[in-house]
């Protein structure tokens, strides 16, 4: 039995011909082998065609179906939601491939009526909105069920040895507890005070108000009490947490902040600078925690990620393996492109960025590490991405109620564990603050703490996650 799947594509595609090729092979990936493109169809197992071809395993709706890919719609056959340009009309038949890579890349963030995510006053990076549910991807996998359907067609059809096992030792599913970290103090006088003062430049005299407010308040909180800010405590809470559950947590901080050159109003208030920021990270480092890069929301378009790299490594004594924008930032038009310039000018090595704020679920189709690559080209970015799956303000928006919103909790863990996924929280450091989003986190910790026990769980960090995929999964017998 071989351990490797034979693939042929056809030349008719074009300049296309990689991106198919790429999309085969991470789809065949996910099921658990490995493909290797084939020079003729009569050694091939698997063919796909330029042109529509009904009798092939690998149904596809042709180059038009592919050249489509800007102008697709959410359309709905035997009850699943698949692109309409993946839908062979004559037959109601399903081209997997185009559907997994319209999916994947991205395609429904950028329809027209799909609005993007309008909640900040400028750039929005093309993080979806709410209309993103139309395509079903607040509930469904949908590129883990083209996979899935491939991995049946294989099984099915030919003698190849079994799939690579998902996760390790057993594991049936992963968890991966993930930080940004955004604000390390609540009372920041001279912070507040220079807020003031740079919202009154662009005369945005309310928030000059508000900070000028805030700023006062500030400095009187701190003239009678000496003792830690309690941000800072929230942050030490989940440290201590994670210790005690034996969860490894993945820690995103800035090394650019607001008051860098060319950065924006909406970047982090901190220095990277900061006593006590270092002192932080040294200690969830001791326990085998992991620190990434927090990167500044123009980081993509400065081409800065290794002068924020080189600061991150010169301040906190550690390069970053693992990057994510801070408001989800990378080029709204083309994220792979960011991905393939980070990974061109800098050591990272992972990426966990294709996130959204105002709902949860899976924003490419996938619960499962993979490796992005650009859609007009195929070319690797030479990363890997692990997506978010769920962030703090998402699932305070699940509900009107915290008992609604740990139902929500449940039901997505659930889900994941069922589908054998990896599920990845994103909560900021200061949410065990008293207040913060109604308080959501500490009822949270029970229902972490629940899925740490579960021993058919991997609780791990990004980095060990990404290593497992890349190299351990396809070393194990």
């Amino acid at each position: 039995m071989r351990n490797q799947i034979n693939i042929w594509v056809d030349p008719g595609f074009g300049q296309l011909r990689n991106v198919v090729c790429r999309t085969i092979e991470q789809l065949v990936e996910i099921c658990g082998w490995q493909i290797k493109l084939s020079d003729t169809q009569n050694n091939a197992d698997l063919i796909y065609s330029s042109v529509i071809d009904h009798s092939s395993l690998l149904k596809s709706a042709g180059k038009e179906g592919w050249s489509n890919r800007p102008n697709c719609r959410p359309v709905t056959v035997e009850n699943s939601i698949v692109p309409s340009n993946a839908v062979l009309t004559e037959t109601n038949e399903i081209d997997i491939v185009l559907a997994g890579n319209t999916i994947l890349m991205g395609y429904p963030e950028r329809c027209p009526d799909v609005p993007q995510y309008a909640g900040r006053d400028i750039e929005d990076h093309g993080v979806p909105g709410q209309m993103i549910k139309s395509w079903g991807l607040t509930e469904a996998t949908l590129v883990n069920v083209f996979a899935q359907q491939i991995k049946e067609l294989i099984e099915d059809n030919f003698r190849v040895t079994p799939a690579k096992p998902r996760w390790p030792n057993g594991k049936k599913w992963a968890f991966c507890l993930t930080h940004d970290c955004d604000r390390i103090k609540r009372f920041r006088t001279n912070s507040f005070f220079r807020d003031a003062a740079n919202a009154s430049r662009r005369l945005d005299l309310k928030s000059s108000f508000s900070n000028l407010i805030k700023g006062t308040y500030a400095f009187v909180y701190c003239l009678k009490n000496s003792g830690p800010d309690p941000y800072l405590t929230s942050w030490q809470k989940w440290i201590n947490f994670e210790r005690e559950n034996r969860i490894h947590g993945t820690y995103f901080i800035a090394s650019w902040n607001k008051y860098s050159k060319n950065s924006s109003y909406l970047d982090v208030p901190y220095s990277i600078q900061d006593a006590v920021l270092k002192g932080v990270v040294d200690d969830l480092l001791h326990d085998g925690g992991q620190v990434g890069l927090h990167n500044s929301v123009n980081a993509w378009n400065e081409d800065r990620y290794a002068a924020e790299c080189d600061l991150f490594e010169n301040y906190l004594g550690v390069y970053p393996e693992v990057y994510r924008g801070h408001c989800w930032s990378l080029d709204s038009d083309n994220p792979e492109k960011t991905m393939h310039a980070v990974s061109s000018s800098t050591q990272m090595t992972t990426s966990s960025c294709l996130g959204m704020n105002l709902i949860h679920g899976y924003r490419r189709g996938l619960n499962y590490p993979y490796r992005p690559f650009d859609r007009t080209t195929g070319e690797y970015s030479k990363n890997w991405e692990i997506p978010p799956t769920m962030m703090d303000q998402s699932l305070l928006l699940s509900g009107n109620s915290n008992t609604e919103r740990i139902q929500a909790f449940r039901a997505r863990a659930n889900e994941i564990r069922e589908a054998a996924g990896c599920f990845v929280l994103d909560w900021h450091t200061d949410s065990l603050w008293s207040g913060y989003m109604a308080d959501i986190t500490p009822p949270l910790l029970d229902e972490i703490k629940k899925i740490a026990d579960d021993s058919t769980c991997w609780t791990a960090s990004l980095g060990e996650i990404v290593n497992w995929c890349r190299k351990e999964r396809w070393q194990k017998k």
